[in-house]
């Protein structure tokens, strides 16, 4: 098992910077425990795979706890936990495939979008989804800006030329949307190996 400073180095990398963590192990002294990189990165991602289904199935039971607030704060919540479920998905699947993690959040889509073209395993259950993968990157940025709207406008809207976003509808369909993504990436993953 890979330490816990190892693990949080090959869940920060930056893209190019594999080799950046082999030299903190090779380092004298080693500023992370001499281990197999590849075990510390895939570690991380199943770490944040985790974190990622957390995100989700909190989404589903703050959706199942219904809202009776004014401003619905439980299908807010559940938006906003679907969408971090979403996107610790798709930094998992990078950093896995590509090395490093995007980090922001259309970075991370885009470069996920990116895996997906190359990933079969991926790629077909998006498609299935979503109809194409241009699809699915759109849809997966009207996420954002559906939780932005969720987070910071009381009244589902940021302009008055906007309709307001019903929160309880857009709830559900970002779980579903989050749990899509989630089954893409742990197919992904497990013909990968990384995950039984």
């Amino acid at each position: 098992m890979a330490d816990r400073n190892a693990k949080i180095y090959a869940s920060r990398l930056v893209k190019g910077r594999y080799g950046e963590l082999r030299q903190l192990a090779e380092a004298n002294p080693p500023l992370v425990e001499a281990v197999n990189l590849q075990d510390a990165l895939v570690e991380s991602v199943r770490d944040q795979l985790e974190l990622a289904s957390e995100f989700i199935s909190a989404a589903r039971n703050l959706l199942a706890s219904g809202s009776n607030s004014r401003f619905d704060i439980d299908h807010r919540n559940a938006l906003s936990r679907a969408y971090y479920g979403i996107h610790h998905t798709v930094r998992a699947v990078v950093r896995y495939a590509q090395h490093y993690d995007p980090y922001g959040h259309p970075t991370s889509i885009d470069a996920f979008i990116d895996v997906a073209g190359d990933k079969r395993a991926i790629g077909a259950k998006l498609t299935a989804r979503f109809g194409d993968l241009k699809a699915a990157s759109r849809r997966l940025k009207t996420i954002i800006e559906e939780r932005h709207h969720s987070d910071y406008d009381p009244y589902g809207a940021s302009e008055i030329k906007e309709l307001p976003l019903d929160i309880q509808k857009a709830a559900i369909s970002v779980i579903e949307d989050a749990e899509a993504v989630h089954d893409a990436a742990v197919n992904y993953l497990r013909t990968e190996g990384v995950i039984k």
